[in-house]
Protein backbone atom coordinates (compact mmCIF):
# COMPACT_ATOMS: atom_id res chain seq x y z
CA UNK A 1 0.00 0.00 0.00
CA UNK A 2 0.88 3.25 -0.38
CA UNK A 3 1.38 6.00 2.48
CA UNK A 4 -1.31 8.38 2.93
CA UNK A 5 -3.71 9.58 1.01
CA UNK A 6 -2.85 13.32 -0.35
CA UNK A 7 -5.09 16.12 -0.10
CA UNK A 8 -6.70 17.58 -3.68
CA UNK A 9 -7.59 21.18 -3.90
CA UNK A 10 -10.84 20.44 -3.26
CA UNK A 11 -10.31 20.15 -0.11
CA UNK A 12 -8.99 23.49 0.59
CA UNK A 13 -11.74 24.93 -1.07
CA UNK A 14 -14.56 23.01 1.49
CA UNK A 15 -12.03 24.18 4.28
CA UNK A 16 -12.08 28.27 3.14
CA UNK A 17 -15.69 27.57 2.89
CA UNK A 18 -16.01 26.18 6.47
CA UNK A 19 -13.30 29.03 7.88
CA UNK A 20 -15.96 31.50 6.30
CA UNK A 21 -18.92 30.48 7.83
CA UNK A 22 -16.91 30.47 11.11
CA UNK A 23 -16.04 34.02 10.80
CA UNK A 24 -19.79 34.95 9.64
CA UNK A 25 -21.62 32.57 12.63
CA UNK A 26 -18.91 34.11 15.34
CA UNK A 27 -19.57 37.66 13.89
CA UNK A 28 -23.45 37.58 14.16
CA UNK A 29 -24.10 35.88 16.82
CA UNK A 30 -23.31 38.21 19.83
CA UNK A 31 -25.13 41.00 17.44
CA UNK A 32 -28.00 38.31 17.82
CA UNK A 33 -27.93 38.02 21.02
CA UNK A 34 -27.47 41.53 22.26
CA UNK A 35 -30.59 42.15 20.12
CA UNK A 36 -32.97 39.40 21.58
CA UNK A 37 -31.31 41.11 25.31
CA UNK A 38 -32.16 44.69 24.35
CA UNK A 39 -35.73 43.38 23.38
CA UNK A 40 -35.88 41.63 26.67
CA UNK A 41 -34.96 43.33 29.47
CA UNK A 42 -35.48 46.81 27.02
CA UNK A 43 -31.57 47.97 27.51
CA UNK A 44 -31.74 49.46 24.25
CA UNK A 45 -29.40 50.09 22.31
CA UNK A 46 -26.65 48.70 24.39
CA UNK A 47 -27.00 45.21 23.98
CA UNK A 48 -26.83 45.47 20.26
CA UNK A 49 -23.31 47.77 20.85
CA UNK A 50 -21.79 45.35 23.29
CA UNK A 51 -22.78 42.33 20.77
CA UNK A 52 -21.47 44.42 18.01
CA UNK A 53 -18.34 45.36 19.65
CA UNK A 54 -17.53 41.46 20.97
CA UNK A 55 -18.57 40.25 17.52
CA UNK A 56 -16.41 42.11 15.46
CA UNK A 57 -13.43 42.41 18.11
CA UNK A 58 -13.82 38.00 18.36
CA UNK A 59 -13.88 37.51 14.92
CA UNK A 60 -11.41 39.17 13.56
CA UNK A 61 -9.01 38.19 16.48
CA UNK A 62 -9.98 34.58 15.45
CA UNK A 63 -9.55 34.94 11.86
CA UNK A 64 -5.74 36.28 12.60
CA UNK A 65 -5.24 33.01 14.83
CA UNK A 66 -6.20 30.76 12.36
CA UNK A 67 -3.98 32.64 9.67
CA UNK A 68 -1.34 32.56 11.66
CA UNK A 69 -1.66 29.00 12.38
CA UNK A 70 -2.09 28.30 8.17
CA UNK A 71 1.09 30.05 8.18
CA UNK A 72 2.79 27.83 10.48
CA UNK A 73 1.78 24.55 9.19
CA UNK A 74 4.82 23.11 7.62
CA UNK A 75 4.09 22.69 3.50
CA UNK A 76 4.80 19.41 1.40
CA UNK A 77 7.58 20.49 -1.02
CA UNK A 78 5.65 20.46 -4.31
CA UNK A 79 7.36 18.28 -7.23
CA UNK A 80 9.24 20.20 -9.75
CA UNK A 81 7.32 20.65 -13.13
CA UNK A 82 8.27 18.43 -16.15
CA UNK A 83 9.07 20.74 -19.02
CA UNK A 84 9.73 18.25 -22.11
CA UNK A 85 11.83 20.72 -23.83
CA UNK A 86 13.72 20.79 -21.40
CA UNK A 87 15.17 17.15 -21.89
CA UNK A 88 18.52 16.22 -23.06
CA UNK A 89 17.07 13.20 -24.81
CA UNK A 90 16.43 12.69 -28.38
CA UNK A 91 13.73 14.31 -30.22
Amino acid sequence: MSGPPTRNAGQSDYRALALAGTAVTEMAAPIIIGVWLDNKYGWAPWGLTVGAVLGIVGGIAHLVWVANRMNAEPRKPQPPKSDASATDGPK
